[in-house]
């Protein structure tokens, strides 16, 4: 679904635009249901969504990063359910990585991360914001890593918003600013579907 901001109002007046750090509230052109974890960004600058993530993690407990166990993933005020495979460790002295079942406590390693439902990222290079997260363990709530996404594994699901015109959309380092053409994006609330809001051709979109 599309729909257009039509203003941009604080506390004591309507603006134009507004940047990162700006209290506002935005008002729609339609009635939408926007939640906490939505995110507003420029319809033509989309993130990446899909059921599978390669990235980078440094275990922080005792008992490290276990193979195939399920975490519960934050990033921003997201929480998502994902299942860890561990891929390779960085060998410190030399600088190599070499292929690793598991990662104990303290090491740098490359991982898999397969979601129960679609996840919305940057990678990390692309934006700091959302493409850092945490993991933590769903028995202990301990914060057991934490990373930054590098890819997406399109071969496992999900595939680039870009050039998609509903796909969900994230604040980038392109993205700090709101204007009347702006974007209202959701993550999905289930398997398979996703819902964008913003200016495309004053046309209205939904994609199932």
């Amino acid at each position: 679904m599309v729909a257009n901001v039509s203003k941009i109002v604080t506390f004591d007046l309507v603006r134009n635009a507004a940047v990162a750090g700006d209290a506002i509230t935005l008002v729609l052109d339609r009635q939408v249901d926007v939640s906490r974890g939505d995110v507003i960004a420029s319809i033509d600058s989309q993130p990446m969504t899909g059921l599978a993530f390669d990235a980078q993690l440094v275990a922080l407990q005792p008992e490290g990063i276990q193979p195939g166990k399920r975490y519960w993933l934050k990033s921003g005020s997201r929480r998502q359910r994902v299942q860890v495979q561990p891929v390779s460790q960085l060998e410190l002295k030399s600088g190599k990585w070499n292929h690793a079942d598991e990662l104990p406590m303290n090491a740098i390693g490359k991982v898999h991360l397969a979601f129960d439902e679609q996840a919305i990222f940057d990678t990390y290079e692309q934006n700091r914001t959302t493409g850092a997260f945490i993991l933590i363990d769903p028995d202990t709530n301990n914060t057991v890593a934490g990373g930054m996404i590098t890819a997406k594994r399109a071969a496992l699901g999900g595939h680039p918003c870009r050039g998609e015109p509903c796909d969900p959309v994230a604040a980038g380092r392109s993205r700090r600013s709101v204007h009347g053409n702006g974007a209202l994006c959701k993550p999905p609330r289930r398997r398979g579907g996703a819902s964008c809001h913003g200016r495309q051709g004053g046309q209205h979109h939904r994609r199932d």
